[in-house]
């Protein structure tokens, strides 16, 4: 079955980083990656008249990503979209692809508006129900390797996985990654100290 991993680009530095972990997770699963932008046409503006569409933006977007999409070393296609619903363009691509990971860039950023124009795939797993992963602008190269642990934040009661998300569990089988739930209590009583580690010395 042909496994697919949607990637999403926006030129930020972020995307180096993103772009290198998505090949190393694709490569052992034998998935496919889809460079996607969703652009929006923006505005030159004019020192008299109303602005002018900059015409030459889309071309060079497109040039990038498909210089981006051969250094990969593993399959991958490119797709510009021209809509303003960012998330309308999001509903076509998962109808097209059908994709077993969302893939994003984490940026770090300066304030909420540059949070949102900087991180908009952030409520992607949210409103999608596909898992989403998202890699941090500065990610060190000893971690650009296949995941050995993923932990499951979850709350203490009942749960159920999306079907998107229950159909990650072959590919994270395949890569030999552990699956760790994990929940974090509010303490119930007297706080007690946590046992020391390492030696320690004999009383005298």
């Amino acid at each position: 079955m042909k496994t697919d991993f949607i990637v999403f680009t926006d030129g930020t530095p972020a995307n180096e980083f993103m772009l290198a972990y998505a090949a190393v997770l694709a490569a052992p699963l034998g998935a496919t990656l889809h460079l996607v932008h969703v652009l929006a046409q923006p505005l030159v503006a004019l020192e008299f008249g109303p602005p002018l569409l900059d015409t030459d933006y889309v071309p060079a977007v497109r040039a990038g990503l498909l210089e981006a999409a051969a250094r990969l070393p593993v399959p991958a296609t490119v797709e510009l979209l021209e809509d303003d619903n960012w998330y309308s363009a999001l509903d076509q691509l998962l109808a097209a692809y059908q994709p077993a990971l969302l893939l994003a860039g984490l940026s770090a950023t300066d304030g909420p508006l540059d949070e949102w124009l900087s991180n908009r795939a952030l409520p992607l797993a949210h409103r999608t129900g596909y898992p989403l992963l998202l890699v941090p602008e500065f990610l060190a190269a000893m971690y650009l390797r296949p995941p050995r642990r993923l932990v499951l934040a979850v709350e203490d009661r009942p749960f159920t996985l999306t079907p998107e998300g229950r159909a990650l569990a072959p590919l994270l089988a395949r890569l030999s990654c552990a699956v760790v739930p994990v929940t974090v209590l509010p303490p119930t009583g007297p706080t007690r100290a946590a046992p020391a580690c390492g030696p320690r010395s004999a009383a005298g």
